[in-house]
Parts: C-alpha cells; sequence; structure tokens
C-alpha cells in the first residue's frame, strides 16, 4: 500500500539510510530509504584499475563500478571514471583525501565530494522540497515518484502545520538565566506555559507532540533560543524529556560557531544552525529569503533549485544557485569538482585593464531634471549568460579555436558547439519567473496576486546573483573570464541602447549598467514604450518602462566634485517617491 503526500524532510542516518517524512491529510509518515551517496575518483585508467584492492579493503565503501561521465564543464566526450558508493555521507571527506594521498596529490582527482547530503539525495531520487508525491516501500527498496507536474506555476502550499515558539527568560537570555515563560502560538491558539523549568519544558514537548507542526518558527532560534531552551533543560534535569524533533530526538547543545564572512567591504557574522529532524524550523531572524519574499518566496527557490526547506531558509543567495547548477550538472552527468583547479588566465596589465572594468555609468549632472522617463533592462546580466552562452567553461574553449563569436573589446572566444552549464540553468529560472510575473499580472484577486509576486521577487535574487557568483573565486562553476564577458556584453548593449535613444531625439540624462534617463520635452507614454520597443529588439533583452518623474534630483557625491552615480530621488507621476 503506497502513501500519497508532500515531501517535507528528507535526512541521513548513519550506515547508508536516509528518513524521509511525508505529509499527508491524515499526518506525517516516517519512511526509511537506504542511501549510499556516490563520489567519483578520475585519473589515469592504468592507475585508476589498481585502487580496485584499496577500494575493495575500505570500510568507507559499499560498492564501486566504472562509470562514463564528462569529468571536465567543458569535455565534449564522456571519461571512464570509478564511481564510489559510500557506506555513510560522513565518510566522504575523509575517504576522498586518502585517495589524493594515495596518488600523490596528483594523479587522481576526487568529485561530488562536498554536496551536502539531503541535496544529493533529492538530485538523485529527482525529487524537491513540498512535491506531491507517491512513495511505495517495495522489496527493492523505497519507491518515489513524483505525483505534480514540476513545471506548474499554480501548485498550492501543503497544508502544513505551523506554530511560533517565543521564549522569555529572568533577564539576559544567558546559559545560567532561568526560564520564566515559554509561549506556543498557532494561528487560533496561544499556549503560555508557565511554573518551574521543568514542568514549563516537559509541557512543552507534550503540546508540541499533540499539536504535530510540520513548521517550527523561532525569532533568534538560531543564535539564541534553542541553545538556550537546551541549557535549561540539562539544568533542570529533563534534557531526555525536552525535544521538539517528530523523531523526538533531544535538543542537543551544540558546540557549532558561527562564522564571519566578508562581503563587498563589510564583515557579516553568520550563526550556525539548528536543525529539528521530521519538523522545519524556520529562524524568521536567520532568513534572507524569508525576510525579502516571506514563506512562499521560500517554498519557490526551494523547489526551483532542489534545496532542502532547512537549508533553502539559511543559505546565501550564492549557495542556493549553486544547487541548482548541482542539480544541472548530475543530471548531465558532469561531475562537479571537489577543489576547484580552473584559474584565471595570465593577462598583461594592458589586458587587465581592459577587461576588469564592470559596467558602463554616465555621469549625470547634479541637480534637479524635470519630466523625465526612467527605462530598464529586465534581468539584464542574467540575460546576456543566456542570450550569449556565457559559462565557464564556454570562454575561449578548446573544442572552437576559430569561433566567430567573440566577446565585445575582449576578443575571448564563445562556444558554439555546446549549451553551458550556466545558460542551461538559467533559461528555466528566467522562463519560470517571466511567467510568474505574467500570472500576477493577469489575477485579480489582491492575495493571490500577492503570492506570484513573492515567488517571482525570490527567483529575482536567485537571478541577481548568478551573475556575481559567476565571477567568485570559490564558485565550482564560475570562472574571471566569464565574468568580464558578461560586463564587456553589458557595455555595448548599454552604448547601443544610448545611441538609438538619441536617434528617435531624447536626451539622456544618466545611464547606470542596466537603467536610463531619458527626457524629450511632450513625449508620450506611447514614444517612450516604442523607443523601449526598438531597444528590445536591438539588443535581445527585454526592456521595461519604469514610469516617468515629475522630477528627480541626482546628488553630489560627499567624497568629490561631481556626482553620486547611485544617489538620486525622484517623484513619479503617480505620486511614489523613489529613493
Amino acid at each position: 500500500m503506497g502513501v500519497k503526500g508532500w515531501l517535507l524532510d528528507a535526512y541521513p542516518l548513519k550506515e547508508g539510510k536516509v528518513v524521509v517524512w511525508v505529509k499527508t491529510k491524515s499526518g506525517a509518515v516516517r519512511l526509511e530509504d537506504e542511501f549510499h551517496p556516490k563520489l567519483y575518483i578520475a585519473g589515469p585508467l592504468d592507475k585508476l584499475r589498481k585502487l580496485r584492492g584499496v577500494l575493495e579493503a575500505s570500510e568507507s565503501v559499499h560498492s564501486f563500478r566504472w562509470a562514463e561521465k564528462y569529468v571536465n564543464p567543458g569535455d565534449l566526450e564522456k571519461r571512464r571514471v570509478i564511481e564510489v558508493e559510500l557506506t555513510d555521507v560522513a565518510r566522504a571527506p575523509h575517504f576522498a583525501r586518502k585517495i589524493v594521498r594515495l596518488g600523490g596529490y596528483r594523479d587522481f582527482e576526487v568529485y561530488n565530494v562536498d554536496v551536502p547530503a539531503e541535496e544529493r539525495y533529492l538530485y538523485e531520487a529527482g525529487l524537491y522540497p513540498t512535491a506531491l508525491i507517491h512513495a511505495e516501500q517495495t522489496s527493492r527498496g523505497l519507491m518515489l515518484s513524483l505525483a505534480e507536474d514540476p513545471r506548474q506555476l499554480d501548485y498550492k502550499l501543503p497544508p502544513f502545520k505551523r506554530v511560533l515558539i517565543e521564549v522569555e527568560a529572568d533577564g539576559r537570555m544567558t546559559p545560567s538565566t532561568k526560564l520564566r515563560k515559554l509561549t506556543i502560538r498557532t494561528r487560533r491558539d496561544c499556549f503560555e506555559l508557565v511554573g518551574c523549568e521543568s514542568e514549563i519544558l516537559t509541557q512543552a514537548s507534550r503540546l508540541i507532540e499533540d499539536l504535530d507542526p510540520d513548521l517550527v518558527f523561532t525569532k533568534g532560534g538560531d543564535s539564541t533560543v534553542l541553545q538556550y531552551l537546551a541549557y535549561r533543560a540539562a539544568s533542570a534535569g529533563v534534557r531526555e524529556e525536552f525535544y521538539l524533533s517528530r523523531d523526538k530526538e533531544v535538543l542537543r547543545l551544540t558546540r557549532k560557531r558561527g562564522r564571519v564572512v566578508y562581503s563587498y567591504g563589510r564583515a557579516y557574522y553568520v550563526v550556525p544552525a539548528y536543525r529539528l529532524f521530521g519538523r522545519i524550523h524556520l529562524d524568521m531572524n536567520n532568513s534572507f529569503i524569508l525576510a525579502q519574499s516571506g514563506y512562499h518566496g521560500l517554498v519557490e527557490v526551494a523547489r526551483a533549485c532542489r534545496m532542502d526547506l532547512h537549508r533553502a531558509a539559511r543559505a546565501g543567495i550564492g549557495t542556493i544557485m549553486s544547487s541548482a547548477q548541482f542539480y544541472e550538472a548530475i543530471k548531465s552527468h558532469m561531475l562537479i569538482p571537489w577543489r576547484k583547479t580552473q584559474y584565471e588566465d595570465f593577462k598583461d596589465a594592458l589586458s587587465l585593464l581592459e577587461a576588469d572594468r564592470g559596467g558602463l555609468v554616465l555621469e549625470p549632472e547634479v541637480g534637479l531634471h524635470f519630466d523625465v522617463w526612467e527605462l530598464d533592462f529586465s534581468s539584464m546580466y542574467p540575460m546576456i549568460m543566456l542570450r550569449y552562452n556565457i559559462s565557464a567553461e564556454t570562454i575561449n574553449c578548446q573544442c572552437c579555436p576559430e569561433s566567430s563569436i567573440k566577446a565585445p573589446e575582449l576578443g575571448y572566444r564563445v562556444c558554439t558547439k555546446k549549451k553551458g552549464l550556466i545558460p542551461r540553468v538559467l533559461e528555466g529560472l528566467i522562463a519560470r519567473r517571466l511567467a510568474l510575473k505574467n500570472l500576477a499580472k493577469r489575477v485579480k484577486e489582491t492575495r493571490e496576486r500577492r503570492v506570484y509576486e513573492r515567488r517571482q521577487a525570490a527567483l529575482k535574487w536567485i537571478l541577481v546573483s548568478c551573475f556575481g557568483y559567476l565571477g567568485y573565486k570559490n564558485a565550482k562553476f564560475g570562472r574571471v573570464e566569464a565574468h568580464q564577458a558578461v560586463c564587456a556584453y553589458a557595455r555595448e548593449l548599454l552604448i547601443r541602447a544610448l545611441e538609438l535613444a538619441r536617434e528617435a531625439g531624447f536626451e539622456v540624462i544618466h545611464a547606470i549598467v542596466d537603467s536610463l534617463w531619458v527626457n524629450k520635452p511632450g513625449a508620450t507614454r506611447e514614444e517612450v514604450e516604442e523607443l523601449a520597443e526598438a531597444i528590445q529588439k536591438a539588443t535581445g533583452i527585454p526592456v521595461s518602462v519604469e514610469g516617468r518623474y515629475r522630477w528627480i534630483s541626482f546628488a553630489p557625491a560627499k567624497t568629490r566634485p561631481g556626482p553620486a552615480l547611485s544617489r538620486y530621488f525622484g517623484l513619479f507621476e503617480d505620486g511614489e517617491l523613489k529613493v
């Protein structure tokens, strides 16, 4: 007898097992499946054959066999590699280091090592979070299959139950401060638990078990709340009785530390995640996607990029984008590098100066301007990457030495024989976002329109990041030359847009990367839309009319003479102020 429901959670157990939680109309069902994560060893065939004895004797290896894979992203033909199934996902880094060491750090490369276990399982099963699935336990193991079309846009959110947990302490929330009150809120009810700590905590566990939520929301659960509750449970002597997970896993003290990341010259502290099992813990203070696009946006990116809800809520945009790339790579039989080996090509000083220039910006005249129209390229950089086939492996590829398609100014050759990994990923995301935007315009109901807006906005953040991530040094499928090629195309397209605007009798007031502000006395919206259509036809990139400003002011820079290039404020004709 099979089970039909929505995929809620999946996580590995030790020694080749994974737990899958399926939400049905009558409750959540716990299933187990055999799961041995795969990694791949590439190298000279004669030396790979000598590894047989090592693999047979290794406690980390469940099984191994020969396989045909694209080892490097730009390969036109598959190569023979060894596919290894591990006994346990936790053994992957240790095993990979051992193989690399056996090859003297030169003979062997190991792939698909650091792909998170949850995502590995989803990729190989062809599933994604919140998918409607059919599960059946057979003699061959757990058989999972989709019961919906992954391309559908009008999917309904699963009937997941939600609670919000709030905590009050006798003062500042430290390990030694006593717990005063624990509040559990549902959509309809509010339960306030008070009394001695042991009673509060054990009552909370029983109440969570009775309410049986699928999503547990907190405000600061990763940074303080859950760690604090774990400390107080241990102090009150009810450590084994206090749990929030569906499988009654005890809420444990964690020694994980946060980390500091640097982005655009600023330092950010990233707190460690606190995971529940069988329920999804969502910390509203530690989720960029949740803050920007709400729960609907979170579900959309988790589905589109094949990342479990727990990680998608906390991951950076680049990490979410990487998940989409990993899924496409595995689906295309392409290996995922463990340690990136593709480095920037050598350039002399003049070549570096020409290549490393970013987007085009025109300086506006400081002060007030009246009757100004703003035109924006829609998803300019992702569209360039898609339209011109820009990816790490398509720039200066070995298969097209005579390619006639070259990046403007730089002369980088672009592959003509195969579509790159990045354009393949972007194609689906861009099409999905445009379709959601169109749905948002067509629906009449305000709530439904807001849902579509949140979903498309979440995908916009992924698309915005794909360009920057292309040049990130640690991106598995990134490369600086591809990043520079996109900038070169962007400069050329904006120059073409400026020329068309001037030919149509418009004065260009300002232009910055993918937007331009133009003025023409007495210009009508029809004329401006004709200009947008002409630019779109000439560049192949969608262009929208953002609106007409009654007035707009470009601010002066504080640190140098002239304007601050990206600082302005203006009043649209409908009364909206843009700053």
